[in-house]
């Protein structure tokens, strides 16, 4: 190196020391870079479950999260959340993605990225098969019927607005079974997965179908509102798996394929 260059490099050095003209510019907050951090609400059949006695997390959306990951080339490291806490998760950067299926509401929008829809559903009715209370939809909302719905939830927030007579009331999920079985609540209301998947894996719940429209939710992952590059990525996933027929798969294999956006 001539004296010269040697001179410059050691004012340029001096310069930065002295003035902070080389302080570090800020990484774009973009793509994932060790790992993919996903945040999973573990109570929601069909979609994000965990199993009380194996420990293990199962669902379609547990599915899509490993061709995610896969098609990111990294590992996956799943992360609990609740419908409380989830937008503050990912703006914290606690995790990159949440990938249970989170019914699009304006309040969410406005908390986090909401991203294109993958699933739709209606409201679906679980009831006890032995209720002499509710039998069918009409038998609802009446006088004297107390309803149950997950605490925090979409439905929380917006079901009063087609249920006026009965008497609505939030459950922690944990106990909603209990509720509905012991006669506290006479119906549970949810979406299709999680109705279908109560039917399917206990003897004494039913779920009964709206004979017509209730309120048709669309249902999506949510990021970081201020990660935009990395919400692009996110959907653009979401349309491949839609167009590839992964999404259709995996939602067949928890028989939720009539939830599926074409």
């Amino acid at each position: 190196m001539t004296a010269g260059r040697l001179l410059r490099c050691l004012l340029w050095a001096a310069a930065c020391s002295w003035f902070g003209l080389c302080s570090a510019q800020p990484v774009p907050d973009g793509m994932p870079r060790s790992v993919l951090r996903i945040c999973v609400w573990p109570d929601y059949f069909g979609s994000t479950y965990r199993d009380p006695v194996t420990g293990k997390l199962s669902g379609l959306d547990i599915d899509m999260a490993h061709e995610l990951a896969a098609s990111l080339k990294l590992p996956v490291a799943f992360i609990d959340t609740t419908p409380n806490t989830v937008a503050i998760d990912l703006a914290s950067r606690r995790c990159d993605v949440s990938m249970s299926a989170w019914a699009v509401s304006a309040e969410r929008k406005r908390r986090m990225h909401m991203a294109t829809p993958h699933l739709r559903s209606d409201v679906y009715a679980v009831v006890n098969r032995g209720s002499p209370v509710v039998q069918r939809w009409e038998d609802i909302d009446r006088p004297g019927v107390v309803i149950g719905v997950v605490a925090s939830s979409y439905f929380d927030t917006n079901i009063s607005a087609h249920f006026r007579v009965a008497r609505v009331v939030a459950l922690p999920f944990s106990t909603v079974q209990q509720d509905l079985q012991a006669g506290r609540v006479d119906v549970f209301l949810t979406n299709f997965s999680v109705s279908e998947m109560m039917a399917r894996t206990t003897s004494w719940a039913r779920s009964i179908a709206p004979p017509t429209p209730v309120e048709m939710t669309q249902y999506a992952y949510a990021t970081a509102l201020d990660r935009p590059a990395w919400s692009d990525t996110v959907d653009r996933f979401v349309a491949a798996v839609r167009e590839d027929g992964r999404l259709h798969q995996a939602a067949w294999k928890q028989g939720m394929e009539v939830m599926v956006i074409r």
